[in-house]
């Protein structure tokens, strides 16, 4: 059924070689079904088919198969002439195949005429073509092993390889990240060392900004009492108490603000000497003003 339809679809194409295959496999078929006749008008197809085409391996191999066909019919004598025509065929393009093929044909035939002397030099022939094709094949065979063992090497080789890129590529990013993460933690770190600073600068700027401030006002009180003190000499204690305790007022101030800026006192135990220190002050003048 494959054959037949195969068998259309060329005849179609109008496709030559594809019909005389299909009529050489369809007369194989035939004769194994014991229609020899139909088998064998079906490979004289396929020959004139090859003929036109002039493709002699084809013209051989339809040979054969007719003397094959002749066979069954015991046909040894026009078994013979076929299997002769393929074999001169055969020697002349050098297909191996074909001609072990012949002479295979030729052995059957001389034998089934009963030309031992023949049918043994054909036989011998036939043998030394078998196991020529049978040590070519064995060699291609292991060509092809060879072959194939020397791609699966190159193949094990490239995933080692590729394995061994991967492993580098996964230690450069993993690296790639821990030194992102580093930069990142650094950055956070300086970005909020800077805004601490910036609090710092600016608490500070705030009380400098008071310190002159109270500086600015005994200063003035100073210079008030002064003038009241050189026009009205009669009250000059408590003018000179008042201006006494300003000029006192205006040291510890200055000294407050040489203190905020010395770098020295960034610490934050010094801080705390220091809060501790204007504490005792606080209170020892409140202990005076109480008695």
């Amino acid at each position: 059924m494959y054959y037949n339809n195969a068998l259309e679809y060329n005849a179609g194409r109008n496709d030559l070689r594809g019909i005389a295959i299909c009529y050489n496999s369809l007369g194989n078929i035939a004769i194994r079904e014991g229609r020899v006749n139909e088998g064998l008008s079906l490979m004289q197809k396929a020959l004139l088919h090859n003929r036109t085409l002039k493709d002699k391996y084809y013209v051989a191999v339809s040979y054969n198969s007719i003397g094959n066909a002749h066979m069954e019919l015991h046909e040894f004598a026009t078994a013979r002439r076929m299997f002769d025509t393929s074999l001169n065929l055969a020697t002349l393009i050098g297909s191996v195949s074909e001609t072990k093929n012949a002479y295979q044909g030729l052995m059957r035939a001389a034998a089934a005429q009963q030309d031992w002397f023949n049918a043994y030099n054909y036989g011998l022939k036939f043998k030394i073509l078998s196991d020529s094709i049978l040590v070519h094949n064995n060699q291609s065979l292991r060509a092809k092993e060879f072959a194939y063992h020397q791609e699966k090497l190159a193949l094990r080789e490239r995933d080692d390889k590729n394995k061994n890129i991967i492993m580098v590529g996964s230690l450069i990013l993993f690296l790639l990240l821990l030194v992102s993460g580093i930069l990142y933690y650094l950055r956070n770190r300086l970005l909020e060392r800077n805004r601490s600073l910036q609090r710092e600068l600016e608490i500070r700027s705030q009380i400098a900004s008071d310190l002159h401030d109270d500086m600015g006002s005994s200063l003035s009180s100073i210079h008030i009492f002064s003038e009241l003190l050189r026009k009205n000499g009669s009250n000059s204690h408590d003018l000179l108490s008042k201006i006494e305790a300003n000029a006192k007022d205006t040291l510890e101030a200055l000294d407050d603000i040489i203190w905020l800026v010395k770098p020295s006192n960034d610490k934050f135990s010094n801080l705390g000497m220091h809060i501790s220190e204007f504490s005792i002050r606080c209170l020892n003048q409140r202990i005076l003003l109480l008695k």
